[in-house]
């Protein structure tokens, strides 16, 4: 779309995502696209029984190494592993030594500590890592506040657009475009001080048919 508005092929894209984007599938899209689009996501929050709890520590505390396969624990001892589990979808690991660990109390209230890990995740999920800590991303992922979020404020608060009309995908798109065509056109009235506006909407050949 932007390149149909004018946008050079070769220009580079920028896009910032907050932790809602935080998934595989987007971290593999950033990965991989990293030649036309430099993609900065905010890492969502831990989840999990022990991510609330104060003193505990959290998953960052182990190491992985996608290369071997391997994780060490904040103890300094390889884990044991990988066992697939039952889905196929992970690989676990657990534990060595947890026992006699003075570190167990800080990491597990089961006998030992188990982890499973997603490596294709875990390989995707560290090249944003090291992005994000790169010169200058943080400034620059700190601006999607002062350009997206008014966006939304405008659509939901002023506008009171918070439920679609109807379930069906061409009309979807409709009623969200014809939304932001009006948040548009607002603040080219605004900046502009234009008293009209006009435009054309090409109507579908389904609709031309009719």
């Amino acid at each position: 779309m932007l390149h149909q508005a004018g946008l050079p092929a070769s220009a580079q894209l920028q896009v910032a995502g907050d932790a809602g984007y935080w998934s595989e599938e987007d971290l593999r899209f950033a990965a991989l696209n990293r030649a036309w689009v430099d993609v900065l996501l905010k890492e969502s929050s831990p989840t999990g029984p022990l991510a609330n709890k104060p003193g505990m520590l959290p998953r960052e505390a182990f190491e992985f190494q996608p290369s071997t396969r391997a994780v060490v624990c904040p103890a300094g001892r390889t884990m044991r592993g990988p066992v697939r589990d039952t889905s196929g979808a992970c690989e676990a690991y657990f534990g060595v030594g947890c026992a006699d660990c003075p570190l167990r109390p800080r990491c597990t209230q089961r006998p030992r500590r188990k982890l499973t890990v997603r490596w294709e995740y875990e390989r995707f999920r560290q090249a944003m890592l090291l992005r994000m800590s790169q010169r200058g991303a943080a400034a620059r992922y700190r601006q999607r506040i002062a350009t997206v979020e008014p966006v939304f404020a405008s659509v939901e608060h002023d506008m009171r657009f918070r439920r679609l009309s109807s379930r069906h995908p061409s009309t979807v798109r409709a009623e969200v475009l014809l939304k932001l065509l009006a948040h548009n056109i607002r603040r080219l009235l605004t900046r502009s001080r234009l008293f009209c506006v006009y435009f054309v909407l090409e109507a579908p050949a389904s609709l031309e048919a009719q």
